[in-house]
């Protein structure tokens, strides 16, 4: 336990009797990624973060800035205050300043904030020319840094925070129901035990597939649920993306015309294609070209990566085993509430999740 602790403080790996690094780690160790993506921000530093508004709005930045990191002080791993202070600095012009803040906040976790800066109006300024150069260049480089070695990890769908749930009378009634199950997709490292989020789809990713090599994957969202008596309900606005992980690169994408009954991802040769099915029937086999699902012919050894529904994604029932040279597999499981979650099974040693509090599965997650 003092060894392990040890190990956790110092950022270094655990050692094997022959002095070689144990896979799983032991402990969390030095590499890419964040110790907990699923963590929840305490108390006493949301409220530093939210007190800190009034300041900014009245231009007072000395004082936002110090409750901010006030904020940052009363929970390290609350990210969100570091955001508002490069805020802060560009609205005075201290562009160099914003930058280290950025990149202070981009080398903690490239996703998802690299689209929070994005997005961020009051960064509009350091997007342009000559600050919008060097902001480019520093995505870019940690774009590159976040991918590095991702084809080693272990890929899941995870929420980031308890889902938002229908309940029976929703279930019984016909109507349309916006999706809210706050799930993205999750690399986690045997190796650092840290983990990389790979996905910013406002936690709608109901759908994972790794390609054969692993170096790719495939996933599905989707916007709504739509409910008819007595019918298995479907699923509206679904869209597939392939991302290559060396880059993190969208190689190809595509929404569904209609809605879908049944979608199943398939391994096919390097890449994917995708077996679409209304409530009945067998369905039709697509890939993806020129931004649109186009039919085509699978190979007869395609392989089922992940089967979606409007209950969600099927279990995955086999196990994965973790990366070359570590021995032990992850596989689906359920917390003692009954909690779906991903385990890892090292040999030997103690099973462990590493899904999170709220739900985790292999290919995704059953619709809360």
């Amino acid at each position: 336990m003092i060894g392990a602790a040890l190990s956790l403080v110092l950022g270094i790996h655990a050692l094997a009797v022959d002095g070689s690094p144990t896979c799983p780690a032991a402990a969390v160790t030095a590499g890419s990624g964040i110790v907990d993506p699923f963590h929840v921000p305490a108390a006493a530093a949301t409220k530093l973060n939210a007190d800190a508004l009034s300041s900014y709005r009245q231009g007072r930045w000395d004082d936002a800035r110090s409750k901010y990191r006030a904020a940052e002080a009363a929970d390290p791993e609350f990210l969100a205050p570091a955001l508002n202070i490069a805020c802060s600095f560009v609205r005075q012009e201290r562009f160099p300043e914003a930058m280290a803040e950025v990149r202070r906040l981009l080398d903690r976790a490239f996703l998802p904030w690299s689209d929070e800066i994005a997005s961020a109006a009051d960064l509009g300024a350091l997007k342009v020319p000559p600050e919008g150069q060097g902001l480019r260049g520093l995505l870019d480089e940690d774009r590159r840094r976040w991918a590095e070695g991702l084809d080693h990890d272990l890929l899941f769908v995870a929420r980031t925070r308890a889902p938002l749930k229908l309940g029976n009378a929703e279930r019984a009634a016909a109507g349309t129901f916006v999706l809210g199950p706050r799930q993205e997709i999750f690399a986690w490292s045997p190796r650092t035990r840290r983990y990389r989020q790979l996905t910013v789809e406002q936690g709608r990713v109901l759908l994972l597939g790794r390609s054969r090599d692993g170096r790719r994957i495939a996933y599905a969202t989707a916007e709504k649920l739509v409910f008819a008596p007595s019918t298995v309900p479907t699923l509206r606005g679904v869209v597939l993306k392939e991302v290559d992980l060396g880059t993190l690169a969208v190689l190809a994408q595509a929404r569904a015309p209609d809605d879908l009954g049944r979608l199943e991802i398939l391994q096919s040769g390097a890449g994917f294609a995708y077996r679409v099915a209304p409530l009945a029937g067998k369905g039709t086999t697509f890939v993806i070209r020129g931004g649109q699902l186009e039919r085509s012919a699978v190979a007869r050894n395609a392989k089922v990566a992940g089967t979606l529904t409007g209950k969600g994604a099927g279990a995955v029932a086999s196990r994965l085993p973790l990366d070359s040279g570590c021995p032990g597999d992850a596989r689906e499981a359920r917390t003692a509430d009954g909690t779906p979650a991903v385990e890892i099974h090292p040999r030997p040693g103690k099973s462990f999740v590493v899904s999170g509090p709220f739900g985790g599965g292999l290919a995704g997650l059953p619709i809360p």
